[in-house]
């Protein structure tokens, strides 16, 4: 300390006073402000029409941490390959529009974080049969054909099914898809 240092005091609402030798100098403490913005996941990735939720952290400058998806400001530095929600209720929600990467951005107090998110093709979801469901006269056939609906939405063609009946004495089907009733 100071050779001239005499006195130090606390003074209520946060200020402190110094005294050294005859001058003192007031300080004012504030609440603790943010210094770094993690995101999370870290290395998203995530197919093409699909979505995942990214989550902003602060660390405060006495070390404190708090979640802030909420309160930021959200960004993509390329919407045509990810969307980012800023929307009330949806922050962070980022969806793959197509293939590649790119850098999603959040802002919190001035504080910015970010992460690279990867959008890979589209997945299948499910595989719809047509016709979904079929009634056949003993001995006669129908052609079934499977559609791929994939996560961006969009339907295809599924030429290399496996085709297989839950009763081969009711119904056989081929390697085609085609049905054919045996019995009633």
């Amino acid at each position: 300390l100071p050779k001239d240092f005499t006195e130090s005091w606390l003074i209520p609402e946060g200020m402190i006073g110094v005294q050294i030798g005859s001058g003192s100098t007031p300080f004012t403490v504030t609440a603790a402000v943010p210094v770094r913005l993690a995101i999370t996941p870290a290395s998203p990735s995530l197919a093409k029409g699909t979505s995942v939720n990214l989550a902003a952290t602060a660390t405060f400058s006495d070390d404190s941490v708090r979640p802030v998806t909420a309160d930021a400001s959200w960004s993509s530095s390329a919407v045509n390959v990810v969307t980012v929600s800023d929307a009330s209720g949806s922050k962070g929600r980022s969806t793959g529009v197509n293939e590649g990467s790119t850098t999603v951005r959040a802002v919190y107090q001035g504080v910015s974080g970010s992460v690279v998110v990867t959008v890979t093709p589209a997945t299948v979801d499910s595989i719809s049969v047509t016709p979904p469901t079929s009634s056949i006269p003993n001995g006669t056939a129908t052609q079934l054909t499977a559609t791929a609906v994939r996560s961006d939405g969009t339907t295809q063609p599924v030429s290399t099914a496996v085709w297989t009946s839950s009763s081969d004495a009711v119904a056989t089907v081929d390697g085609s898809g085609k049905v054919t009733g045996r019995s009633v």
